[in-house]
């Protein structure tokens, strides 16, 4: 007995890909792929999902990288395995019939089709900003603590690098190296809110005033890992004056109220 599936995701490792003892050409790939959740944050939660393809469908994942959404359809099938630490782990993965770049696939196996540009006259000329109502303050504040939420999460995932309390530079390319390190543990935290909580930590104000102080970086593990480059500093530095400045104006701004 064997169950269909057709899915479409985020490939989160890079493809590999080798030669089977029938001189088969043989890709290998894993998919990030959002599943609607009631219990998620975001009323969705990340599902691993691995891809084996053979011959032209080899070929054709071969040509995707890291990054890449992509279309898969075929057989499903459950891998089991037993980790070094003894303990019985198994993910599910699809033996690709097809293999289809989402540059011209969408969601469910629709194919894009081009949109006709809008009349000039339908062009909306831009509005005055208005002054935040008391619902609108709600929802900021409310996203503000749902984006903070989402870094705790992430510092709680890698402990030996981020701390809200003392923070350190990270090496650059980190969300390369949190994404394998998430999909490989099969954590459900998505590519999207990994990104969310990173901009949430490096708006920090403390982040940035270590940055400006240079010196190394640092990987998953809390190891030396290059180095704060002088234009880094000095990018770090101008972020800090802004990020006082905003927290001044809004200290003012709370004591005439």
């Amino acid at each position: 007995m064997t169950a269909q599936i057709s899915a479409h995701g985020r490939i989160v490792a890079d493809v590999t890909t080798r030669t089977t003892a029938n001189r088969k050409e043989m890709a290998m790939a894993r998919l990030a792929v959002n599943l609607p959740c009631n219990n998620a944050d975001e009323g969705q939660a990340t599902y691993w999902l691995g891809v084996v393809a053979f011959g032209k469908q080899a070929e054709a994942l071969a040509k995707h990288s890291k990054g890449d959404m992509i279309s898969v359809a075929g057989n499903m099938q459950l891998n089991q395995w037993a980790g070094q630490d003894g303990v019985k782990k198994e993910q599910a993965q699809v033996i690709a019939d097809s293999v289809i770049s989402a540059k011209t696939v969408r969601p469910g196996g629709r194919k894009a089709t081009p949109q006709a540009p809008k009349p000039a006259e339908a062009v909306q000329t831009p509005q005055k900003p208005v002054k935040a109502t008391a619902k609108s303050k709600r929802k900021m504040k409310k996203n503000a603590k749902h984006k903070h939420k989402q870094m705790l999460r992430l510092i709680s995932i890698f402990p030996a690098l981020l701390s809200e309390e003392e923070p350190k530079p990270f090496k650059v390319g980190i969300l390369e190296d949190m994404a394998k390190y998430i999909a490989d543990n099969q954590i459900r935290f998505g590519i999207g809110q990994v990104k969310s909580a990173l901009a949430r930590y490096t708006s920090n104000y403390r982040y940035q005033k270590v940055l400006a102080a240079g010196g190394y970086r640092y990987d998953l593990d809390g190891n030396p890992c290059g180095e704060v480059t002088p234009e880094q500093q000095a990018a770090a530095k101008e972020k800090t004056k802004a990020i006082k400045a905003v927290y001044n104006g809004l200290s003012i701004t709370s004591k005439r109220l």
